[in-house]
């Protein structure tokens, strides 16, 4: 101890005592001198994150460094291959997590990653977590772009089809979601329909109208339940968009109603980055299904890339392959490319236009 330090506890009566240092600057360590004699002093410390793949790694994650008034804040979570981070435990093969975070440390801490082997996770966890996952970083979106192109065939009852392209305007307010659906007539951008999703005397309503021809247009809605969710209906993030039939994997994973399902996963929401660039993943969706004697199929398979913008989804690009069968024969086949941009915002406004009737449309055909 310092003869300074010493000079300042002598003067003082001895009203601190045992003052001991856990960082290089130990003034910022000792506590204040009004203390009682009986207290110990909060010293703060040095905290080393060890990687810890396996029982005899050491390599450094980071370290910290804290004041006895520092608060020790949870790091960016690390990321590993075939991996999920459980989090930080005292022990190298602990099963106990560390849950001092948020709060002072007395002393020098060690703390270890803990790992789960991805592949012992269910596949219901592992759809329910990513799903998770990707929510938690699409942050409030208001609008939303979106481009579509591809080939589109139908072979029932006719055959008939060619590339199209399209585009649709995603627009979200404080109480209604509105879609606007666009297409290219000699290279003329032209609108073709507009979608409404709203809430209306206790009824979730999805009404569509055809500008072009009034006999394409379609109404829905549900009766709200204790377990409707606003925000999900008039939601345009990305996983609303391009994740539908990862949704409808998870609900057959928990309580299947298809007679035969199929599929394929090539992520892990342990390894979507929010703090790097981008993030590439992959899923095949493929179901069975039988209505009155007839055998129903269809597939999806997409390969998608995100791209990040201040730890939030700005970008996206989708790109993929479905197909639809009846009875044994080919309905339908597409091959798409979709680019999405989402504009961020800190708050919804309120819808000026015009909302659709629920009066208008003819539901007894739905």
């Amino acid at each position: 101890m310092n003869k300074k330090v010493l000079s300042v506890l002598v003067l003082s009566l001895l009203l601190c005592v045992g003052c001991q240092g856990g960082s290089d600057d130990k003034s910022e360590d000792v506590s204040s001198s009004n203390e009682s004699s009986s207290s110990v002093a909060q010293l703060g410390g040095k905290v080393t994150f060890y990687l810890n793949y396996d029982e005899n790694d050491d390599e450094v994650y980071l370290t910290k460094t804290l004041s006895a008034t520092d608060t020790l804040k949870t790091p960016v979570r690390p990321i590993r291959k075939d991996y999920v981070f459980a989090g930080w435990s005292t022990a190298r093969s602990g099963t106990v997590l560390f849950d001092g975070f948020d709060s002072t440390i007395n002393g020098d801490l060690s703390l270890y990653a803990i790992w789960t082997d991805y592949a012992s996770m269910d596949d219901l966890t592992k759809v329910t977590r990513f799903l998770e996952k990707i929510k938690s970083i699409e942050g409030t979106v208001s609008e939303t772009f979106q481009s579509e192109s591809g080939t589109l065939m139908y072979y029932m009852p006719l055959q008939y089809g060619g590339q199209y392209r399209d585009e649709i305007e995603y627009h979200r307010y404080d109480d209604i979601m509105v879609q606007n659906y666009f297409y290219y007539n000699q290279d003329a951008r032209q609108q073709y329909g507009e979608r409404q999703f709203f809430v209306q005397d206790n009824k979730a309503y999805d009404l569509y109208k055809d500008f072009e021809y009034s006999a394409d247009n379609k109404a829905s809605y549900q009766n709200l339940s204790q377990n409707f969710s606003l925000d999900n209906w008039l939601d345009i993030g990305f996983s609303s968009i391009h994740l539908y039939y990862l949704y409808a994997l998870q609900r057959q994973l928990v309580q299947q109603t298809c007679d035969e399902i199929d599929y394929d996963l090539n992520f892990n929401y342990d390894e979507v980055d929010e703090y790097s660039n981008s993030y590439s993943f992959s899923y095949r969706y493929y179901t069975l299904s039988t209505l009155s004697g007839i055998i129903s199929e269809e597939e999806h398979s997409f390969t998608i890339t995100i791209a990040f913008l201040n730890r939030k989804i700005v970008r996206s690009i989708a790109e993929g392959s479905s197909w639809t069968a009846i009875g044994g024969d080919l309905a339908t086949e597409d091959e798409f490319l979709w680019e999405c941009r989402y504009t961020q915002a800190d708050s919804i406004g309120e819808f000026e236009g015009e909302r659709f009737n629920p009066s208008d449309f003819n539901f007894s055909s739905l």
